[in-house]
């Protein structure tokens, strides 16, 4: 029977991630507030659309 080793201890390093947060910059400032109209505008088209169907 072969002799056994023993295994060496896996280095555990930890990889710290950076993160972006978008309203720091400028570009994101204006994207979310993009997003944010464009939400405000769809859900009010919707309604309009859909009261216009009821009363079809």
């Amino acid at each position: 029977m072969p002799e056994s080793k023993k295994r060496k201890k896996d280095n555990n390093v930890e990889i710290k991630q950076k993160h972006f947060n978008p309203q720091e910059s400028k570009a994101g400032k204006i994207l979310i507030a993009v997003l944010a109209l464009s939400m405000v505008l769809g859900i009010i088209v919707a309604a309009i659309f859909l009261m216009i169907q009821s009363l079809a």
